[in-house]
């Protein structure tokens, strides 16, 4: 009766007002012309990164990236070729018409690469942050992604341009980054595997006596094998965190 609708969704849970909180930000961006976006703020310049293996779901999260930059009178930048793209100034502006249909296509539009930070060269990576003047830091990948967050935070004291906001979102079909429950692309991955396995059964049925055997990814991570082997219907399943003889 008192139609208090912000109450209400308050009530179904923090994800359920996160998520409508998104969706309506980003049609705000698609209805609203760039001129009339929060201008009074900084301007900040947010680069992203995609760093370790290509997943699902990283250029979804890299057209949400520039949505939120958009929406909030940001720059918003790519660093394409991971971090030896940022070596070689392959760093790029982008507005919200370039990436408006980035919500279904899998795999890295602006690249990745397995390599991390301290490999590709922290003294070279500190000053081209600086000289592209980035004032923020998103890294999308896997384990490598994380890994190089970590090292850029270890040489903060040695750099001091690798003093800014640094952030890590989980993209990775293992699910093996450390401190997190789900990373983006592991649910399709484990969806895949599904499917083929529904696709062996198929051939085990009309073969008596046959023990099938369906290897999967995830390093030393057994998120996969355990997941779609409850999913699939499988009698075991075979992961590193448990020492098994055969």
């Amino acid at each position: 009766e008192d139609k208090n609708f912000d109450e209400v969704v308050k009530l179904r849970g923090p994800v359920i007002y996160q998520n409508l909180y998104l969706y309506l930000m980003q049609q705000q961006v698609m209805s609203r012309p760039l001129s009339t976006m929060d201008k009074n703020c900084r301007v900040y310049r947010i680069a992203m990164v995609h760093v370790g293996h290509p997943a699902c779901g990283m250029n979804a999260a890299a057209r949400g990236f520039v949505g939120v930059c958009v929406s909030k009178g940001y720059e918003a930048v790519f660093i394409y070729d991971s971090w030896k793209g940022l070596i070689n100034d392959k760093v790029k502006r982008v507005e919200w018409n370039n990436v408006h249909h980035w919500t279904s296509a899998g795999g890295s539009f602006i690249g990745t690469s397995w390599e991390t930070a301290v490999e590709v060269g922290m003294l070279q990576i500190a000053r081209k942050l600086d000289e592209h003047n980035i004032s923020g830091l998103i890294i999308v990948g896997g384990f490598e992604a994380f890994q190089s967050a970590y090292e850029i935070h270890q040489k903060r004291k040695i750099y001091p341009e690798l003093c800014i906001p640094v952030n890590v979102i989980p993209a990775c079909i293992a699910n093996n980054v450390p401190g997190v429950s789900l990373s983006l692309g592991c649910d399709t991955s484990i969806n895949q595997i599904c499917k083929a396995c529904d696709e062996l059964k198929r051939s085990a049925f009309s073969i008596q006596k046959c023990v099938t055997v369906v290897e999967v990814g995830g390093e030393n991570c057994g998120f996969l094998a355990t997941l779609s082997a409850i999913a699939s219907g499988a009698d075991h399943a075979f992961i590193k965190e448990e020492e098994f003889t055969i």
